[in-house]
């Protein structure tokens, strides 16, 4: 039985079958990416957007009902490319001695955002329910999975007991500081300043004092 194409409209974004379709969806946004990271959340408007991808407001509607809705995906976008910058690269520092992993993994997180230092903190307040937002939360569930896999390894090493509370606690405080640090001064995504206090942060709460 086909499934009804009226079902991802409810869901509040439509997800395209077709190359064409998925080329269009790629060009809106990519061009909401551009439009947000030079000028915020706020001062963009969805015709800009439709105007800068080549489609007419009508069809932007067609994919994304609201700008919430468009930041949601453009902020999904973001962490599958993170995802696939930061995954295969942590990997490679499973053999390293673990507090320098640490500090090293810390280094490629931060190189990752540089890659998106000024797209904004975005409102999802109105975003789906499934969709974008359910794949923002699949991702940090990923990456607490993969934070506690790394502890498991280091069980003996490290102070809490609870790996799994822990990876979570770790996952959520680097989104939340890296996060402020880009809605921050312009500087402080520079230089070894930012990894320096993101190191204490992490080795202060894994191990003893």
């Amino acid at each position: 039985m086909g499934s009804d194409p009226s079902d991802t409209k409810k869901r509040g974004v439509s997800r395209p079958q077709q190359e064409r379709s998925r080329a269009t969806l790629d060009a809106i946004l990519t061009a909401a990416t551009r439009a947000l990271s030079a000028k915020g959340y706020q001062a963009v408007s969805m015709s800009e957007v439709a105007a800068a991808a080549g489609v007419s407001v009508g069809s932007l509607y067609q994919y994304v009902p609201t700008k919430s809705a468009l930041a949601a995906l453009v902020m999904e976008r973001r962490s599958e490319e993170l995802a696939t910058f930061l995954e295969p690269r942590l990997l490679a520092l499973a053999s390293l001695p673990f507090r320098e992993g640490i500090r090293e993994g810390l280094r490629l997180l931060i190189e990752a955002h540089r890659m998106y230092e000024r797209l904004p903190n975005l409102p999802l307040h109105d975003a789906p329910s499934e969709g974008a937002m359910a794949r923002l939360h699949d991702f940090e569930r990923r990456a607490a999975i993969g934070v506690r896999m790394y502890l498991e390894s280091h069980r003996n090493e490290v102070r809490p007991k609870n790996l799994s509370l822990a990876a979570n606690l770790i996952v959520h405080m680097l989104d939340a500081a890296l996060h402020a640090a880009m809605a921050g001064e312009s500087t402080w995504m520079e230089g070894d300043e930012l990894l320096d206090e993101l190191d204490a942060l992490v080795v202060g709460y894994l191990f003893e004092r």
